[in-house]
């Protein structure tokens, strides 16, 4: 609880023979006033769950004696005030995968024992000319015309012009971070009986240490960050797709190596795919679970199939409505509960035996006749019936 403050007057030398841990809640300030000299001799992680600035005053000089592997998954800016020399003694692969553009403010050399261009459209534009040289022979395009200088112009020479080497493509693949692993994902729920049914997504990790893989649930705060967890609503089971295009109000917590959902109260959604991974979505933890759904009938629509009958169809708030869902719609006709419609989208009802020029449907989910939703047809049989609905 009280400040501490040491001070050594000569060396310290602190060994450790097994783990050290720092646990610091605040700021930690480290001043060096001469060298600074750090030796790992396996793997060294820094791991900054925001920002990470450096700064230096004078000279930086990274030498790495064997790979070095880069992966942003942002953008990437440089900004070099000087000059910048780059020198590689072998090959260099460089692959885009939309536009590139270069500008150069002034002169522009490219050389090269072979220059190959390959492109659906090639458009060369040079303001002042375009020369192309060979020994003594030049074409050049300005804007005085078209000017051909050579000793020996043949039209009809089956010369085929020259070729230029091929440069394989390389396959270039995304760098992965390979010291976490997730292996599989487990759903405390697989249907949900309530809305309000709580879904707990458990998930089951490997570590990398002492060149094996070995289940471990002893992750620290940064390693348990590089979780990525997602919770995807959809009404079809085998859309497994991260893509975040039904927004909702759920209520998700994560915890560790869990993840814990409670559905919002008017849920129309049929699944929930829980993905939890490092690296690879599609091969790491993934879990599904049925969802409970809030029905509700929003309209009634209604047609004359007969003269004396008259055809009611449920409108509900879900897509593609389960048979256990539809088994919950009830109907009133006049004011009376039907049973024999209990459980039936699509009612056809005789209208001469209601005896009433204006007959009145209501249908509502079972418990919730406060939301019914109304509709009337009528019967003359000396007129055209008509049809009114959605006065819910």
């Amino acid at each position: 609880d009280n400040d501490k403050e040491e001070t050594v007057e000569a060396n310290s030398i602190l060994t450790v023979n097994k783990d050290y841990t720092q646990n610091i809640k605040e700021n930690q300030i480290n001043t060096v006033e001469k060298e600074k000299i750090t030796t790992v001799k396996e793997d060294y992680e820094i791991h900054g769950l925001k920002d990470i600035n450096t700064i230096v005053k004078n000279d930086m000089k990274t030498i790495i004696e064997n790979d070095m592997i880069t992966r942003v998954k942002g953008t990437v800016t440089e900004y070099v005030e000087q000059d910048v020399k780059k020198k590689y003694l072998e090959n260099l692969f460089t692959q885009v995968g939309k536009d590139f553009r270069l500008d150069v403010q002034n002169n522009y050399h490219l050389k090269s024992n072979n220059i190959k261009l390959n492109a659906d459209i090639i458009e060369l534009i040079g303001e002042t000319g375009v020369t192309l040289r060979c020994g003594g022979n030049v074409l050049t395009v300005n804007q005085d015309g078209i000017h051909l200088k050579s000793s020996n112009i043949d039209t009809t020479s089956s010369n085929g012009g020259v070729n230029a080497q091929d440069v394989a493509k390389p396959l270039i693949n995304k760098p992965l971070y390979e010291k976490i692993r997730v292996i599989s994902l487990e759903a405390s729920v697989s249907k949900q009986a309530t809305i309000d049914e709580v879904l707990t997504f458990t998930a089951t990790v490997e570590k990398y240490e002492n060149d094996a893989w070995s289940q471990t649930t002893d992750l620290n705060e940064t390693q348990l960050s590089q979780l990525q967890w997602y919770f995807i609503k959809n009404n079809n089971e085998e859309d497994k797709d991260i893509i975040t295009d039904n927004p909702t109000d759920d209520n998700i917590t994560i915890n560790g190596l869990t993840m814990t959902v409670n559905l919002q109260e008017d849920n129309i959604y049929k699944w929930g795919h829980a993905h939890c991974y490092v690296v690879n979505s599609e091969e790491e933890g993934y879990a599904i679970s049925e969802l409970e759904r809030y029905l509700e009938v929003d309209d009634i629509k209604g047609s004359y199939p007969r003269q004396e009958d008259g055809k009611c169809q449920a409108i509900l708030n879900v897509d593609e409505p389960r048979d256990e869902e539809l088994a919950q719609i009830r109907w009133t006709i006049e004011g009376r509960e039907e049973s024999t419609y209990n459980g039936k989208k699509e009612i056809t009802h005789n209208l001469k035996d209601e005896n009433v020029y204006e007959i009145n449907f209501t249908a509502y989910i079972d418990g919730k006749p406060e939301d019914a939703a109304k509709g009337r047809l009528y019967y003359d049989s000396n007129e055209n019936q008509e049809v009114k609905n959605n006065t819910k």
